[in-house]
């Protein structure tokens, strides 16, 4: 009996996963074996929208549009090179413009 108990209390241990709904199952019981892995890729989905959009502070538009600002671009008096590159220890921008 001791083993029974034993493997009763490593059963209620075992973490569990809860899946949340997202109603695609309902629409389409053939897709309820795949359920878990639809939800899980809806939520990097999500998440991914929140980090382009800094939780909301933008737009997913304003995000799209950055090949506006950054990059080579010819200006008025010259021109102008931005990049973003937050981990960079050194960028070196090469040409006949400068030896």
């Amino acid at each position: 009996m001791a083993n029974n108990k034993t493997s009763g209390s490593k059963k209620t241990q075992e973490k569990k996963t809860t899946v949340q709904h997202i109603g695609l199952v309902k629409a389409d019981g053939w897709l309820e074996p795949y359920e878990a892995a639809i939800v899980g890729r809806h939520q990097h989905a999500i998440d991914k929208l929140a980090d382009l959009t800094q939780n909301g502070k933008t737009t997913l538009s304003d995000f799209a549009t950055g090949y506006l600002y950054f990059g080579l671009h010819k200006e008025e008096k010259g021109w102008s090179l931005r990049e973003w590159a937050p981990n960079a220890t050194a960028i070196y921008v090469i040409g006949d413009f400068n030896g």
